[in-house]
């Protein structure tokens, strides 16, 4: 126990490296989790663009920003992509 302790700290007492043990621990927790756990599919990251891999498929192809809109049928991983228009802000006339 001492051990744990003085590796990752106690309650209030906690110093930098002993925060950055616990962040190494839990980054490391949780990629395990996610190897487990399966397949996940996610938007919101436009910046990775549509991508398949392993067991994860990130949707999010930049339709606002004029790329294309994407979506997945689950079952067998078929996606499908519709060209977007790029946003315009309607308080801005050109």
């Amino acid at each position: 126990m001492e051990l744990l302790t003085a590796l990752f700290g106690a309650k209030d007492h906690v110093s930098l490296f002993q925060e950055c043990a616990r962040a190494v621990l839990i980054f490391f927790y949780g990629l395990v989790l996610l190897r487990l756990s399966g397949r996940r599919t996610f938007g919101h990251w436009s910046a990775l663009g549509l991508r398949l891999e392993n067991n994860i498929a990130a949707l999010d192809s930049g339709c606002l920003w004029g790329g294309k809109l994407s979506a997945m049928r689950l079952e067998d991983r078929k996606t499908f992509q519709v060209p977007c228009h790029p946003y315009r802000n309607p308080a801005h006339h050109e």
